[in-house]
């Protein structure tokens, strides 16, 4: 089951980072900051992994330069699917069920 709370966490993060970036290098303007943030705060929170790809999805559809917390929101359910089969295979592996714990690996 994924950490929302830590994927908004990081989420903001990463979107916080971008804001930066582009007032540094000037491609924003302090009224663009302020609407994306204010645009950003109106999509949180999230109900579910499925939730924060959508919002993010239309988020970065809309506003490119954030293209990267999209792309985030897959990378992390794919690592949680990932962490899911690791902890099944670690319990048939200690119960010596090595084809079964393969079995996984391979689905």
């Amino acid at each position: 089951m994924p950490d929302l709370p830590k994927l908004t966490q990081i989420l903001e993060y990463l979107f916080l980072k971008e804001l930066v970036k582009g007032l540094k290098d000037k491609s924003f303007t302090v009224a663009d900051a302020k609407k994306l943030a204010h645009t950003f705060l109106t999509i949180e929170p999230f109900a579910s992994l499925d939730d924060a790809f959508k919002k993010m999805e239309n988020f970065a559809k809309n506003n490119s330069k954030f293209e990267s917390l999209k792309k985030y929101v897959y990378a992390y359910e794919e690592e949680q699917k990932t962490e899911a089969k690791i902890v099944k295979m670690k319990k048939l592996i200690r119960e010596n069920k090595i084809d079964e714990a393969l079995e996984v690996a391979k689905n």
